[in-house]
């Protein structure tokens, strides 16, 4: 895998198939309660599961942009990205 270009906000163009944001997700809403604490209090993003499953820290979940808008609460990387048209939408990774 390539370096990703860490000067730009990489945000999937679409979600993976396992979204936490899916109406399907596992995920509890105690623990999506828990999360969002997290984002909120830490001005944090939640990652793709798939860019994590590759080692890629630094790609932004779709679903959690997608909430960011729904909501009207952003962190500070979408902000920027988007102030200094940085932010790009690429396609979901693959799984290794």
């Amino acid at each position: 895998m390539s370096k990703p270009d860490l000067t730009r906000i990489r945000v999937c163009e679409e979600r993976c198939p396992t979204c936490i944001f899916s109406p399907s997700s596992c995920i509890t809403p105690a623990r999506r309660d828990e999360y969002e604490r997290t984002w909120r209090e830490e001005d944090r993003f939640q990652n793709c599961h798939y860019g994590t499953l590759n080692g890629d820290m630094a790609l932004m979940c779709r679903g959690f942009y997608d909430w960011c808008k729904a909501v009207g609460w952003e962190p500070t990387a979408i902000q920027l990205g988007e102030r200094l048209d940085r932010l790009v939408f690429v396609p979901i990774p693959e799984v290794k």
